[in-house]
């Protein structure tokens, strides 16, 4: 989630796919690919062996994924291999939070939003990323987690709405995210893409 390009070579590998998170996997691999410079077309065709190879049907429009990410698409892929977390930034999720599923998901999204937030502090993920990375149920990401996150004032939605790509469906729509808490990348710890093995050493 922190470096797609080592994201993306996992997913190559037929490692850490997770059925409801197959749109986040396509994506990421077809971003890898445009990264690459490949064409249009020997993306397609390689995303196609790739998902032969490991036994996986793509329910998605491949050629509306490509289009975006090549014609629309200008954020540069992350390579960033962690996140500085400051004693601060967990006093601030320590003061609203007992649960540690609940602590773990914060410092999943603070982190989510150090490496992709806009100035405003602003992001959009979907429940289904979420959850894969935390390795939580969706559901319960949704439905307790994220509105306890929202009920204590460390995130909000922004607008209330969601974003998503003509090609996507409702289970992939991502959420317009915005923290509520002070956001710079500094700290005394180093969290890397094992977001949960920094929660049970952060949280314990």
């Amino acid at each position: 989630m922190l470096n797609e390009v080592k994201e993306a070579n996992r997913y190559l590998e037929g490692k850490d796919i997770v059925q409801e998170n197959l749109y986040r996997v396509c994506f990421t691999i077809l971003k890898l690919y445009h990264y690459q410079g490949m064409s249009k077309l020997s993306a397609r065709e390689a995303i196609f062996e790739w998902a032969t190879k490991n036994g996986i049907y793509i329910p998605y429009s491949v050629n509306s994924i490509i289009g975006y990410i090549w014609d629309y698409d200008k954020r540069r892929i992350s390579e960033c291999d962690s996140v500085r977390v400051s004693d601060e930034d967990i006093r601030e999720i320590n003061r609203r939070f007992d649960r540690k599923k609940t602590k773990l998901v914060a410092l999943a999204l603070l982190c989510y939003g150090k490496v992709y937030g806009d100035s405003k502090g602003e992001f959009s993920l979907s429940y289904a990323e979420l959850s894969a990375w935390v390795g939580l149920g969706m559901s319960s990401v949704r439905k307790i987690y994220v509105p306890e996150l929202i009920g204590f004032n460390y995130i909000a939605t922004v607008n209330g709405k969601g974003a998503f790509h003509k090609h996507s469906k409702v289970l992939h729509q991502r959420t317009r995210f915005k923290l509520l808490v002070p956001v710079k990348d500094e700290g005394e710890h180093i969290v890397t893409e094992d977001v949960v093995a920094a929660a049970d050493v952060l949280f314990d």
